[in-house]
């Protein structure tokens, strides 16, 4: 992740970037005025003359996102305080997301792909039309909760299954 910018104006930190103006006070007092896309220009040396504060972002574990950053001042200086937590799970994931990591999934002599398949083919026609013609598989279909059943996945399994399925992008270089 990017470094972020902060500073601390009357008492308060504050984050600062490129995309809009902001000011700073000179230790004598004097205020001054940096205009947008500034910021990008300062040196390291210029930023910290400014009292800009560079302060750097940790990564989040694999599996997780940002879910707020928050200000405070630890001896004299901003800190930034990150909170993570687990990468939302997906309403749906189209059908060729589902369909390609259902075949990477090895089951019995093939793939789970493979055992979807020929369950939804004893299935009546209602159930082979919508499983051949449908555009996205929801999280909360029916067929999750049998697949689930089948494949002996609980919930947090099945969350994390849709999460890697919507991790799947382009297969072809066209």
């Amino acid at each position: 992740m990017a470094d972020v910018y902060a500073i601390i104006w009357e008492g308060e930190p504050r984050f600062v970037s490129d995309l809009a103006p902001f000011r700073t006070q000179q230790p004598g007092g004097a205020i001054i005025q940096h205009p947008r896309r500034r910021l990008s220009r300062y040196s390291p040396e210029q930023r910290a003359a400014h009292g800009i504060h560079t302060l750097a972002v940790p990564e989040p574990l694999p599996g997780q996102v940002e879910i707020g950053r928050s200000l405070s001042i630890e001896a004299g200086e901003p800190a930034l305080s990150m909170t993570f937590g687990p990468t939302p799970v997906p309403v749906a994931v189209d059908m060729r997301q589902a369909r390609l990591k259902l075949l990477d999934e090895p089951h019995g002599e093939g793939s789970r792909l493979d055992a979807v398949e020929a369950y939804v083919a004893s299935q009546d026609q209602k159930a082979q039309i919508e499983w051949v013609h449908s555009k996205e598989l929801r999280r909360d279909h029916p067929l999750v909760g049998i697949m689930g059943l089948f494949f002996e996945q609980t919930s947090a399994d099945i969350d994390q299954w849709f999460r890697e399925a919507a991790a799947i992008g382009p297969t072809l270089a066209l």
